[in-house]
Parts: C-alpha cells; structure tokens; sequence
C-alpha cells in the first residue's frame, strides 16, 4: 500500500478491481486482503483499524466498511460507522478510478435549504473538479414577515440570492421548478419533475433531505417542504429515473432512464457518512450571508460552526462536518 495521504477502503479477500467497484466514491485505493481479525496502521498515517472479525465473509457492504485517513479511525464490519474526509481536505469523488469529474444533483425544498445543509461539502467537490447543480423545488414565496414584500417579490429575491450563493460555491447551474412554498407535496408530478432533471443531467450522485424526519429534540419541527421534496428524490431516483415504463412522456422529450449510483441525504437521524468541511467552513458561512432576507447575521457564524461542530463530535480528526446517510445502489 502506498505511504501518502490518500483514503483508503479496505475490504476483506476480494481483489483489487471488485473492490473498487464495490467501494463508495472517492475511494481509490484499496488494500484487497486484510487477515482477518487483525489490526494494521495504514502508512503514512495514524488510523488503526480493527478488521472483520468474521471468517469467510468476501465482500463488505460500503456503509458498513471503515474509509480511513490519517487521523481517522474506524471498525471494519461493525455498526460503527466510517468517516469520510482526511486532514480538513473533505471527501475527493474524483479519485475513485482515476480524476474522472462526477455528475451531482442537490435536490432541496427551498433557497437556502443547500447552504444551511451540505455547502461545505458542495464547495469541496466543486474544488475538485465535480459537476454540480441545484435543484430547488419551491418558489419560496412565504418565507418573510415583512408585510411590505408580496410573494412574487420575495420569490424573486429568494432566486436572486440562491444563485448568487450557488455561483460562490462553483455550482453550474440552479433549477427552480416553482412549487409554492410551504404546499409542497410529494405528488406525482413533483415525482416526475424531479425525474425529468435526474435523466437530464444524469447524475452520478443525488443529494436530498431526509422524508423521515418530523422533529429534532425539543426545538425543532422539521418544514413539511423538506420531507416532501426528500420524499420525492427518493421516488424519483428509484424506480421511476431508471424504469422505461414510468413516465413514458419523458422518452417522447428524449430523456432516456437513468440509474443513480449513489444517494446522500442529509439531515439524518441515522448518519454513517461525514464529510470533513473544515476546509470550506468560511466558504460555507458567506454563501448563507447571501441569502439576506432569511438570515440573521447575528451569531450565525457562531451557529453554523457550532451545528458543524457538533456534527464532527466523536469522529476523530474532524473538526467540522456535515454527515450523511449514504447509498450505494445496485
């Protein structure tokens, strides 16, 4: 194994190239035996990882196999999660297989639901080369309690603002489909839109918000926005982006099935996939101050790194994150 600082993925008894194919993105490097019950420091490093403990097993499932750098540890084949992101320089997508560019489709409910979200981890893998657009799914016409601003004023602004916000993180392109904010549903037309911009931009990654999450402790009633429009990423992402059958008026626009490798939501209760944001924290900061009429400056830096903070608590060598449920499908 080389001694640099890149991610490793290790998998028990299979060989180099299966590996890869079974290892989640921006793993490019493997180490295809491991002894069994063993434990081994990766050079160049300091992680240590326990291996399985189980004999025979041939291949890992990606969320349950550690993704190591130095300074990070993790337990193969355990419910303990692995950690994605090494030394403040986040999770490199390009490095699976070469310095191929990625396709990424964030999916949100409103203007800023990105950049409260997955922005950190947006301006890394745009650093990296990656293709990256937005899809935002309302108009976001209600969020205000000036009564001086009508809702197509606001919504203009809110576009404005998101767009502005998208360009400083590197993202290509912002999509508004124009649902009316706070009416959002998981409706069968959302299913289709969502559909159409996934065989459109084909993407290689979809990121979304987690339908399955009403509250968080005692201070926070999740928008019902957001659990729509994660609920209709999933839908669209499987079956309907890849199913011929559904929706065939989309094959008369010339947008052919597409299958999504892989699904990262964000917000979740049960994350097992963090990206190490600290070095794009204070890029993240000033593409919220973006959005003016949402946020008060007031201590929001003090509360995006906090919420990042916490995020990161108890993953070793992380500082800042943004986590994730992740998936890799077949």
């Amino acid at each position: 194994m080389a001694s640099d600082d890149k991610t490793f993925w290790q998998c028990d008894e299979v060989g180099e190239e299966a590996a890869l194919e079974r290892a989640p993105t921006g793993i490019s490097t493997v180490s295809p035996r491991m002894r069994i019950g063993g434990r081994r420091t990766i050079p160049g490093g300091q992680a240590v990882v326990e291996t399985l403990e189980t004999e025979g097993v041939r291949e890992c499932d990606a969320w349950r196999c550690a993704i190591l750098g130095p300074g990070a540890s993790g337990r193969l084949g355990s419910k303990k999660p692995g950690i994605l992101g090494r030394g403040g320089s986040g999770v490199s997508l390009s490095e699976q297989k070469g310095t191929v560019a990625r396709r990424l489709l964030v999916v949100v409910a409103h203007p800023d639901d990105a950049e409260f979200t997955v922005a950190g981890s947006v301006a890394l893998w745009a650093r990296e080369g990656h293709h990256i657009w937005y899809v935002i799914c309302t108009d976001g016409s209600r969020g205000t309690s000036d009564p001086k601003l009508t809702p197509q004023e606001l919504s203009a602004i809110r576009a404005e603002e998101q767009r502005a916000a998208a360009r400083m993180l590197g993202v290509q392109e912002v999509a508004f489909l124009g649902y009316v904010d706070g009416s959002l549903e998981p409706s069968i037309d959302l299913r289709r839109d969502l559909t159409r911009m996934i065989r459109r931009h084909r993407p290689d990654v979809l990121i979304c918000q987690d339908p399955t999450v009403r509250w968080s402790g005692q201070e926070y009633i999740n928008h019902p926005d957001h659990i729509a429009a994660g609920e209709a990423s999933l839908a669209a992402v499987f079956p309907a982006a890849r199913d011929r059958l559904a929706f065939p008026e989309l094959l008369v626009e010339g947008l052919e099935p597409h299958k999504v490798a892989e699904v990262y939501v964000t917000g979740s209760r049960e994350p097992d996939l963090w990206v190490d944001i600290s070095s794009a924290i204070d890029l993240k900061i000033r593409a919220l101050k973006e959005h003016r009429s949402q946020v008060d400056e007031t201590n929001l830096e003090q509360r995006i790194r906090e919420w990042a903070r916490r995020a990161a608590q108890g993953r070793e060598g992380l500082e800042y994150a943004e986590s994730f449920k992740y998936f890799r499908l077949r």
